[in-house]
């Protein structure tokens, strides 16, 4: 293969990009409206370009089938996996390899179905009591923000199913952190220079500080549940009581913290968005929003009970 035709090879890079930062300038703040833009004029397969690295984006699900599940032996986690590395340590979300396999079974046992029908009921119990608490926003008819009565919502169902009690008159302080740490991810990935983490930056100290606090919780947790002895139904008694299948051995205190650390940002702000989002968009949608309404008053008048068995017929 000559060099001519391996360029032929690389997918079109788009000429919108800044002389040094490339295409981070033009994603920095509206990247919803960019990439799509692209992808129309450029194709379903994309270069692009960041100081110091490439993306590479693949607009079909057929691709991302093919990268996350037909060859995903080829790829290794990204750039992104790495910056968010320093908060969640090597969990699930951001191992590979072994080690995520082995993982992977310590942690399964968790997540089978008597223990999901478990969650989904505490979760149904948090939402009825979280609707009692905004109705009469509701039935005043004014505009209010949802986004962080969402968050604590996820927050009190996560800490609950991880610990329980869930981490009580911490409670305020625990979602403080996260939100923080969410928004100095979010900031690390949309500036085109990063800096190592270690590097004393103002928002590298900051995110360093918020950890401390989140882990200074969630180890004294864990202490005290090792101290206690006492084997719980919650999410964090079964990875403490969890034993590899070849090797008989258990979670020492570092992977607990990170695969607790893991359920606690991944699982928190991710579904509070996606639950602000889908409320903001029902509002601007009425058709859709009458229809979810009727599906829920029929099933619930005809005394369907909602569980995990039968949440697919809603």
């Amino acid at each position: 293969t000559t060099i001519h035709e391996k360029k032929k090879l690389l997918p079109p890079t788009p000429k919108e990009k800044h002389w040094l930062f490339g295409s981070g300038y033009a994603l920095r703040d509206r990247t919803h409206e960019v990439v799509p833009e692209l992808i129309e004029k450029y194709g379903e397969v994309i270069g692009l370009t960041l100081p110091f690295t490439r993306i590479l984006i693949a607009a079909k699900p057929e691709y991302a089938k093919h990268v996350l599940l037909e060859n995903n032996k080829n790829y290794r986690k990204s750039l992104a996996y790495d910056m968010i590395r320093v908060l969640l340590g090597n969990g699930l979300l951001t191992s590979e390899g072994d080690f995520w396999k082995k993982q992977r079974r310590l942690a399964m046992p968790a997540f089978h179905k008597q223990k999901l029908a478990d969650l989904t009921a505490m979760m149904v119990r948090k939402a009825e009591a979280e609707v009692e608490k905004i109705k009469p926003n509701a039935e005043s008819g004014g505009y209010f923000d949802v986004a962080p009565l969402m968050t604590n919502l996820t927050l009190e169902i996560i800490s609950e199913a991880i610990f329980s009690n869930g981490v009580e008159d911490k409670a305020d302080l625990v979602s403080r952190q996260i939100t923080l740490l969410n928004q100095y991810a979010t900031d690390k990935l949309n500036s085109p220079i990063r800096l190592p983490p270690l590097f004393p930056t103002p928002g590298n100290v900051k995110e360093r500080k918020a950890i401390k606090i989140l882990d200074d919780i969630i180890y004294s947790i864990i202490d005290k549940r090792r101290k206690e002895g006492v084997s719980k139904s919650d999410l964090l008694s079964m990875l403490l009581d969890a034993r590899d299948e070849e090797t008989g051995e258990a979670m020492d205190n570092k992977q607990l913290r990170d695969e607790v650390m893991t359920i606690f940002i991944a699982g928190n702000e991710t579904t509070a968005n996606a639950m602000a989002w889908t409320l903001y968009l029902l509002s601007q949608n009425p058709e859709a929003e009458e229809k979810m309404i009727r599906e829920i008053d029929e099933n619930l008048d005809a005394g369907v009970e909602l569980n995990l068995q039968n949440i697919g017929g809603f």
